[in-house]
């Protein structure tokens, strides 16, 4: 079992994304979920071209 030490930040949904997300299959679900998990923990997903485009706002 993996031990996260970092509190996930709140992820922020705009317009359809949550929507747009939800309409994938759930393998999709499941890798991008992670990727996103990653991303509010602040650490670095295993595959950074799959996340191309896509954008992580850092709130001070």
């Amino acid at each position: 079992m993996i031990r996260i030490s970092r509190v996930p930040r709140p992820l922020l949904w705009v317009a359809s994304a949550k929507k747009d997300y939800r309409d994938f299959p759930p393998r999709v679900q499941g890798n991008f979920g992670f990727e996103l998990f990653l991303a509010q923990t602040e650490q670095h997903p295993p595959s950074p071209s799959r996340s191309r485009g896509s954008v992580v706002e850092r709130s001070s």
